[in-house]
């Protein structure tokens, strides 16, 4: 495991030394549970940008209409 060293503020102090004792966990598991959730976050973020990027995609919309168009006209009665 890579060793990582942190400078925090106060407020980040405080709020370590809370999860530490809230959760019954070291701190190094409350800091890597943080990056990990952080890391996360952003991931979403980014994935939902590109989802309404090709939502929003008129190219993809049209491809989209035709295909449904086409399963329309095959489509069973």
């Amino acid at each position: 495991m890579t060793m990582l060293t942190v400078r925090v503020d106060e407020v980040t102090a405080e709020a370590v030394d809370y999860l530490v004792s809230a959760g019954d966990v070291p701190k190094s598991q409350v800091i890597r549970d943080a990056i990990l959730d952080m890391a996360r976050r952003v991931r979403r973020a980014e994935l939902l940008k590109e989802a309404e990027r090709l939502r929003d995609d008129p190219i993809d919309l049209a491809a989209c209409r035709e295909a449904l168009a086409d399963m329309e006209e095959l489509r069973a009665w």
